[in-house]
């Protein structure tokens, strides 16, 4: 199981983020206001993420299905 689980603050209230947490006996959470600023950084180390794996809990942002293309 990971060690660390981030959840961006914007969820952090709802009812299924608590659903999710009530799953682990001792969670080290860390909220932070958007995802990217931590996992989409620039340089980071993939074999030292895969050594640590964490999970997010994040807001899905933009339009869920993608416009069909007009020569379609």
């Amino acid at each position: 199981m990971p060690e660390i689980i981030y959840i961006e603050k914007r969820v952090q209230t709802l009812p299924r983020t608590q659903a999710f947490l009530r799953r682990f006996s001792n969670p080290t959470v860390i909220f932070c206001d958007h995802y990217k600023e931590i996992f989409n950084r620039r340089n980071q180390n993939f074999r030292l993420q895969k050594e640590r794996p964490a999970w997010i809990v994040a807001q899905k942002e933009g339009s869920l299905v993608h416009p069909i293309p007009p020569q379609y």
